[in-house]
């Protein structure tokens, strides 16, 4: 072995040894159960798993995987000294007793295990409790399985603790929901929750009908874990909507767990993602009609959701979605109007300005969510305020702005609608109730459409306004929007915009992974290169699709009123884009201050501040591509502006990349002012 290296070395003697002694098995004698205690050799190992040999036998035989192991508790025996490890695995109906001749020797095994436990799982949450400890840690537990409880949800929301405020009383499951472990069978995982697995599985009746279930599981089975775990059932009993997930059942044996209605086609967003070319504009409106029946239903049972959001929605089929996930989910008292939640994360882009200031969730504060949830889906799955921190997002919206329009072919009524659900002051929108029957107008329209053949452009820029009758007449603003990223493969191209090559305009192409300057005759759009000749190129080509199309201006035409309002919405976009990276208010740049950059910045790394630069010019492109339908003497006077967009944005990303935040944040609000003043240019010639 002369001729291999150290580390080959003590490979080839570990391999070696390991014929004459085991050194991966760890061998501990004990007893297999607590009262009536078989004598074994419990053997612990990265391939045996959890495993154990009797006394007179060789054959080892393997009783778990350390990646089933639920939870891993030790304690004393009542009548000794001895100690006792439990554990709880998945798929079994009964805890894996094993006892030990001390405690000291039951918590080394435990340790041990728990150890595995995180190697296997890629985990630094241990899964041991010391039941001894707790006892000392607490003069008494809480009875098992009362609610309302600290509640987790899944994705990106942890626990949301309630204050002492729910009296003494609490609710229980109605002895209907108890189910019999040994009538479920788990077929497969579908996927991680944040209490543990869920499961695809069948349920056999009484009746021996076998049902088609989601099986959701409870990887820590501590006292208040369960009780947080349970909440959910708690809420779910009470409710019957053909859009509302159904509660089918709870086994309350440990390990817990909730057996509730099979949605075959998983998640929303990732539904509307990975199948972007099988919607329609109907389709996607009947998801959001039916939701808002949802949680209609829910307003007349004083019931908040909190937690909104595509990730909580489940298909059933292609035209059934239903509302799930109620860990968050409040009753209101019968004397209250709000929830008051006392501490927890929540999800910040998704919620009203009250819930973030004050913690305050009432149904308008879920209608806020539900208009996020809607342009969710109508933007096939992008999520809300990207790019932008979640301390920063309460600024945007208390500044004005609010999420853009999700696309060409969102009905104009109701990116209205969107509009007044996000409407800063709470009683200025509507209910429920009125939103349901509204979606259901559009809906109507939308097939009517459909049927007669009407040109989406046509549909979108309508004139007609909204109806609702909400318990304010304030009427609704033009959104300052919030420009989002587009580096999400997941995210539609937007729209194309008729060919520059078809007649004169102007243009700003950042695509085709090239900004360069000068201009080429074949195309009169604008190129740009650096100041010192390089070709600026840190955009990529999926951010930037190249925008063609065979139409023509007289083919898509555009009124001179809805030219106006798109330009007045696309400066606006690059105004809240120049905010959103210079953290100033709209003040300081209509006042004319001094632009140096003296405030933190709003992103934590470079790829963040990228980002939001990217923003700015993504909403100067979108700006100038817009003049293509402009008439020529729009197109003429804007030319010296053109050039000027032209010089800042070049400016502005070669300041962000040399860091330069002074400069950079100089070029940024001089951006926000071209844009501005072209606006009033067009408004002068109009």
């Amino acid at each position: 072995y002369e001729g291999l290296a150290e580390e080959e070395c003590v490979k080839r003697f570990c391999s070696l040894l390991k014929d004459t002694w085991n050194w991966e098995q760890e061998i501990f004698t004990c007893n297999l159960g607590a009262e009536w205690a078989v004598p074994i050799s419990l053997v612990l190992g990265p391939s045996d798993g959890i495993s154990y040999r009797t006394q007179n036998s060789t054959k080892l035989t393997k009783m778990a995987s350390f990646e089933n192991v639920l939870s891993i508790a030790t304690t004393k025996t009542n009548s000794d000294e001895r100690g006792l490890l439990k554990l709880t695995i998945a798929g079994s109906s009964e805890t894996l007793t094993i006892s030990f001749s001390s405690l000291s020797d039951a918590n080394e095994v435990a340790i041990l295990i728990d150890g595995y436990c995180m190697l296997v799982n890629r985990s630094t949450h241990t899964l041991w409790r010391s039941m001894i400890d707790d006892q000392y840690s607490s003069a008494s537990s809480p009875p098992p399985f009362l609610a309302p409880h600290p509640s987790d949800t899944t994705s990106s929301q942890v626990d949301d603790d309630d204050d002492d405020s729910n009296g003494d009383y609490a609710d229980v499951l109605s002895s209907d929901y108890q189910i019999d472990r040994k009538q479920i069978h788990m077929i497969e995982s579908l996927g991680n929750g944040q209490f543990g697995e869920v499961y695809r599985g069948i349920l056999k009746t009484d009746q021996q009908l076998e049902i088609n279930i989601a099986i959701k599981t409870c990887k820590m089975q501590d006292t208040a874990m369960t009780e947080t775990f349970l909440e959910e059932a708690y809420v779910m009993q009470k409710f019957d909507h053909p859009h509302i997930i159904k509660l089918i059942g709870v086994c309350t044996e440990q390990p817990v767990l909730l057996i509730m209605e099979l949605a075959r086609l998983g998640e929303l967003r990732a539904y509307l993602v990975a199948n972007r070319s099988d919607f329609d504009v109907i389709t996607l409106v009947l998801y959001c009609e039916q939701l808002s029946s949802a949680l209609a239903y829910l307003e007349s049972k004083k019931f908040v959701h909190r937690d909104i959001a595509a990730r909580n929605v489940l298909v059933s089929n292609h035209e059934s979605v239903k509302l799930a996930d109620f860990g968050l989910s409040r009753q209101l008292k019968v004397d209250d109007s709000y929830y008051k939640a006392s501490k927890g994360k929540l999800p910040i882009k998704w919620m009203a300005p009250e819930s973030i200031n004050f913690r305050r969730f009432t149904h308008l504060s879920d209608v806020w969510m539900f208009a996020v949830c809607m342009w969710e889906i109508l933007t096939m799955g992008k999520k809300p305020f990207q790019g932008v921190a979640n301390t920063d997002v309460i600024d945007q919206i208390e500044n004005g702005i609010r999420l853009p329009l999700p696309g060409a072919y969102c009905p104009k009524r109701l990116f209205d609608l969107l509009q007044e659900c996000w409407s800063y002051e709470p009683t200025n929108r509507p209910s429920f109730l009125q939103i349901e029957s509204y979606l259901k107008s559009i809906l109507n329209e939308e097939r009517l459409n459909s049927n007669s053949h009407i040109h989406f452009k046509d549909r979108m820029y309508s004139n007609e306004q909204i109806a609702l009758k909400s318990k304010s007449n304030t009427s609704l603003t033009v959104s300052s929007s919030i420009l989002l990223s587009l580096n999400d493969d997941n995210v539609p191209p937007k729209p194309a915009l008729p060919n520059k090559n078809e007649f004169t305009g102007s243009r700003l192409p950042i695509s085709n992974n090239k900004i360069t300057t000068g201009r080429s005759e074949s195309s009169h759009n604008l190129q740009y290169r650096s100041s010192t000749g390089n070709t600026l190129s840190f955009y990529d080509n999926k951010d930037f699709p190249d925008f063609k199309t065979t139409k023509s201006k007289e083919q898509c035409p555009m009124s001179q009123s809805v030219l106006i309002d798109l330009f007045q919405s696309q400066t606006k976009q690059i105004v809240s884009a120049v905010l959103i990276l210079t953290r100033q208010n709209e003040a300081d740049i209509n006042n004319g201050l001094s632009s140096k950059y003296n405030r933190s910045l709003s992103p934590t790394n470079d790829k963040e501040q990228i980002q939001l630069v990217k923003n700015i010019a993504i909403a100067v492109r979108d700006l100038l591509q817009t003049l293509d339908y402009a008439p020529t003497s729009i197109k003429e006077m804007s030319e010296q502006r053109y050039n000027h967009f032209s010089t800042l944005v070049v400016s502005l990303i070669e300041t962000a990349r040399q860091r330069n935040y002074n400069k950079m944040n100089e070029h940024a609000v001089n951006i926000a002012r071209t844009a501005k003043a072209l606006f009033d240019d067009i408004l002068k010639l109009s």
